[in-house]
């Protein structure tokens, strides 16, 4: 699923909600988006707002104050104010798991940059990452890593004792699990 398309979303239901987040998403990007999804959660914001036309863009205010929130949990003020004068934008990115553009939306924000500042890093930080998706060409994926992946570590181990127990036959538990000799023999290598 292309990150530029979603990074995750949530399903709100009473009694079982459900937030997905795009696993091709960077760890730090990951986290933001759980954090961000269960904001959207706990507020129920869906009957709570509307979304509200500001000039050529849309302002959306509950996406504002989930913004808001989320980078209070993850950049607290009192702590950034602490860590601002000694460290660059990368050292805070690393000190708060957060990506740059995290860091210098919050110092933004936080009055600790002006818009003049923001702009430029921001189209740093872009060409950056232009840069980067540029250089990166996948063949599709690793296979090892993708069947692992996919694949209950629980489920595999309880098919590799049925079938050393004899309870079932090796093609028995291939078909069980979708994969050839080759797909369990890596199986059982990502499993220890």
């Amino acid at each position: 699923l292309d990150l530029n398309e979603f990074r995750g979303f949530v399903l709100s239901d009473k009694k079982a909600p459900i937030i997905f987040i795009n696993q091709l998403d960077s760890k730090n990007g990951q986290v933001f988006t759980l954090i961000h999804e269960l904001v959207h959660l706990f507020l129920n914001e869906n009957e709570i707002f509307k979304t509200v036309k500001n000039s050529d863009y849309e302002y959306d205010p509950v996406e504002y104050f989930v913004n808001k929130v989320t980078a209070e949990i993850l950049v607290p003020k009192e702590k950034i104010n602490e860590y601002k004068s000694t460290l660059e934008i990368g050292a805070l990115a690393d000190k708060f798991n957060v990506s740059k553009f995290v860091i210098i939306r919050r110092l933004y924000d936080l009055n600790m940059m002006s818009k003049q500042q923001y702009d430029v890093y921001i189209k740093k930080l872009n060409i950056e990452l232009e840069k980067r998706s540029i250089k990166k060409t996948s063949g599709g994926g690793n296979y090892k890593n993708n069947l692992n992946f996919r694949m209950d570590k629980p489920f595999v181990k309880y098919i590799e004792n049925a079938i050393l127990q004899n309870k079932i036959s090796y093609t028995e538990g291939f078909n069980l699990l979708g994969v050839g000799y080759k797909g369990y023999k890596n199986l059982l290598e990502g499993n220890n």
